[in-house]
């Protein structure tokens, strides 16, 4: 892959990562500051995140993808479960979470899969 596809990869996975993260900010638009576990920027990064991971699972193996996807879901559950301890989240949903994990998930397919395929999932 030339350096401008993969530029464009990169970038459909950004992208797809800002259009989550803008639905996500959206929907939790009323919370106070602090009270949202991820927001735009932080689904931005996690998409150009698992872009990133992809390319390096196809210079290290597909494992290497597996460990990042499982890092972040660490990160992202403990996140979560600290939100709910400290009383700043309300409830006990989980469709954040969920979205972060597909976000990263569909940043490793625009970088290996079809773009069009991995944006229209998002």
């Amino acid at each position: 892959m030339d350096s401008a596809a993969l530029f464009q990869r990169l970038g459909v996975a950004l992208a797809l990562g800002l259009l989550i993260g803008l639905e996500r900010g959206w929907q939790l638009r009323e919370r106070s500051e602090g009270g949202r576990l991820a927001g735009l920027r932080t689904f931005g990064l996690t998409g150009l995140m698992g872009g990133v991971w992809a390319l390096l699972a196809r210079e290290f193996g597909a494992v290497v993808l597996g460990v990042g996807f499982a890092a972040l879901a660490a990160v992202v559950i403990l996140a979560h479960l600290q939100m709910v301890r400290s009383g700043d989240r309300p409830d006990y949903g989980i469709t954040t979470v969920v979205a972060m994990l597909l976000t990263f998930a569909f940043g490793a397919l625009a970088v290996t899969g079809p773009e069009a395929l991995a944006a229209a999932r998002a």
